[in-house]
């Protein structure tokens, strides 16, 4: 059973720039049932029909995999918070299978679990996107734009940073990824608010550190 329980964590991240050297991404549409490939195809810009895709495409190959079904028996849906999730049945050693994905920039991420609440985030630099944050804004001015949104350890560790801006830039990241992970977790979505009740804390001050704690309502989280 633990065999079959480890096939539901799944870690997976595509690179988009790969794949379209590859030159397979549009005939990998044909994968999707009729309805998702119109869903995907109503994206106007090429990149976001991309990602779209290759999302798509992730999360049925979870299912296959975590669950041990057939491609076409596959069966998606959105919660109100825009988690996606299954509605498939799930086998005893998967009692609480649940899987998030995220896409931004050159990257489709997606992670599953068996039993624990699972998000994902991935956040692009700001030179990989586009809009105000492309147009060069100063990063005082950008990150000043999320302040009330941080809680007060998180914004102290960013003051520690400077004038280091791609230090200061990278943890802020960082961060911003654990608290979108977190709701996309939860299922509520923006419907959390303000993100900064949701506090996140590297062992030793250190943003490189593999694993962060969460202080939640000023309570520390298992």
């Amino acid at each position: 059973m633990d065999n079959e329980a480890d096939r539901c964590r799944i870690r997976w991240i595509v690179d988009l720039e790969a794949e379209k050297a590859s030159g397979c991404l549009r005939q990998l549409l044909t994968l999707l049932p009729e309805h998702e490939q119109q869903q995907v195809l109503c994206f106007l810009q090429p990149t976001d029909q991309d990602r779209a895709l290759i999302s798509r495409l992730l999360q049925r190959c979870c299912v296959c995999i975590a669950l041990g079904i057939k491609w076409e028996d596959v069966a998606l849906a959105l919660t109100k918070g825009r988690k996606p999730f299954t509605t498939n049945s799930k086998p005893v050693f998967a009692p609480n299978f649940n899987y998030n994905v995220s896409h931004e920039g050159r990257y489709v991420a997606i992670a599953s679990d068996p039993m624990y609440l699972v998000g994902v985030d991935v956040a692009a630099p700001r030179c990989g996107r586009t809009g105000p944050e492309a147009a060069g804004r100063p990063l005082d001015q950008y990150l000043h734009s999320f302040r009330g949104q941080l809680a007060e350890s998180e914004w102290a560790l960013l003051e520690q940073l400077a004038p280091d801006e791609g230090q200061r830039e990278a943890t802020f990241q960082r961060l911003w990824s654990l608290k979108e992970a977190f709701i996309k977790a939860r299922g509520d979505g923006l419907g959390f608010q303000p993100l900064s009740r949701a506090a996140f804390e590297f062992p030793d001050g250190d943003p490189w550190a593999s694993s962060a704690k969460l202080v939640l309502d000023g309570e520390l989280q298992n």
